[in-house]
């Protein structure tokens, strides 16, 4: 999780104008690490948005997705992100290609976390992006985003058919829209 590249600029800005041209208001998130890249409104929805871009290929093994947790979510979370990167990676072949790596273990691990992680740092993300955004003291129906580059849209879909037959996902929709690739996507359980 490093520093915000001008590169990851440019798609965290397509990503804030596909949720804006969809009739959201979208905001992109000024801090990294343990932060979603864009989050959007609409309603009662919020979508909690990562978004990768072209130069971003590959992901690491090792990495402890579980790492400072409040307590409550060490209880209800803490396991499955201690095991679930080691068993994403064990699911594509030693030869596959890295990318699938990353967008599998960015959706079953990175944005899980964000997801269940989010209303405890409902502060830090109103603070984190501009626009006057008012989320604490609201409840959300939240809606997870993966946005890749179009010219890897084959690798996220592939990625995405592996982690619904081994039931890390439910199901998941893609919009393909010009340079970037949508994925919408519920987990189980």
């Amino acid at each position: 999780m490093g520093a915000i590249t001008d590169d990851k600029k440019i798609y965290d800005q397509y990503a804030v104008d596909y949720f804006k041209q969809r009739g959201w208001k979208a905001f992109p998130v000024a801090k990294t690490g343990r932060y979603a890249d864009v989050v959007a409104l609409r309603g009662k929805d919020l979508a909690i948005v990562e978004v990768k871009s072209p130069k971003e290929t590959s992901a690491v093994k090792t990495y402890d997705d579980s790492a400072n947790l409040s307590a409550r979510l060490e209880r209800e979370i803490g396991g499955y992100l201690k095991e679930t990167r080691q068993k994403v990676f064990d699911l594509f072949p030693e030869t596959g290609k890295s990318i699938h790596k990353l967008y599998a273990v960015t959706i079953a691990s990175q944005i899980y976390r964000y997801l269940y992680e989010f209303d405890e740092r409902v502060e830090d993300y109103e603070m984190a992006v501009n626009g006057g955004l008012r989320l604490n003291g609201n409840r959300f129906n939240k809606l997870t985003y993966l946005i890749v580059p179009s010219e890897h849209s084959s690798e996220a879909r592939e990625a995405l058919d592996c982690l619904r037959r081994n039931n890390y996902i439910f199901s998941y929709t893609v919009d393909p829209a010009g340079k970037i690739f949508v994925l919408n996507f519920s987990y189980r359980g």
